[in-house]
């Protein structure tokens, strides 16, 4: 019983570690796996980075709000909006505020800080400041 146990975990873990890993360039110039990436916890900033570039070096980037706002107000009012190059709108601009917040939360090797690991750096900050005192 032991060893299949043993097996199988020896079979699941490299399958586990390869869904945590940077999928290929050809991979994300085709699909946007730069959305996944950011809700995984403990993903390496660098890889999230890279897909989101690879992705956007073969698709055009979404109209944000803001430059739609100034043709209209530019008195282009039947500017239509392209729906195929808007599909993504929303995760495009998730995906900028995400970069900008997790940026301060890297560990050492460059990953993403978990929740836990976030708690706890603030904890450790949050005591030394009331030591300090």
């Amino acid at each position: 019983m032991q060893k299949k146990i043993s097996l199988l975990l020896l079979v699941l873990f490299p399958a586990c570690t390869a869904l945590a890993q940077y999928p290929g360039d050809s991979v994300c110039r085709q699909q946007p796996v730069w959305i996944a990436m950011m809700q995984t916890e403990g993903i390496l900033y660098e890889d999230a980075l890279r897909a989101f570039e690879q992705y956007y070096s073969s698709h055009p980037i979404p109209e944000t709000e803001s430059k739609r706002f100034a043709l209209e107000t530019e008195g282009k009012a039947n500017y239509t909006v392209n729906k195929s190059q808007d599909s993504l709108a929303f995760e495009y601009k998730q995906f900028l505020q995400w970069q900008r917040k997790v940026r301060n939360f890297l560990t050492a090797d460059g990953h993403v800080m978990t929740a836990e690991q976030r708690i706890e750096q603030w904890r450790k900050i949050s005591s030394s400041a009331s030591s300090s005192k």
